[in-house]
């Protein structure tokens, strides 16, 4: 039992990490195409399906935004914040699993409609 116990905790890290690396290339990737117009429609979506209180994330998001450094664009921001704060609660609510990349297939989502 121990040994099998050792195995399935060393596959779940395993894929942990290719859930992550999995996700930091979505990021990478779609960063390239996202804009600011865009930004305001990955949050009217975020209001719109998930209830969302948009002064309130966004007062977050102004405030997360201002402690970064200087060179660190909106959309740098946006991608950080979103993948910190915002995925979390979207995969709490979907019942997924927390290292899922819903955030970045909401902007993906917008990206390709768009």
């Amino acid at each position: 039992m121990l040994i099998h116990t050792r195995k399935f905790c060393h596959n779940l890290s395993s894929l942990r990490v290719y859930i992550y690396a999995c996700h930091r290339n979505l990021m990478k990737t779609e960063r390239q195409y996202l804009n600011e117009h865009q930004i305001s429609l990955v949050w009217n979506l975020l209001h719109e399906k998930f209830g969302f209180d948009l002064k309130e994330w966004k007062q977050r998001f102004g405030k997360f935004h201002e402690e970064q450094g200087k060179g660190t664009t909106v959309i740098d921001s946006f991608y950080r914040f979103g993948n910190k704060f915002i995925e979390p609660v979207l995969n709490a609510i979907l019942c997924r699993h927390e290292l899922h990349p819903t955030f970045n297939k909401v902007v993906r989502y917008i990206i390709d409609v768009n």
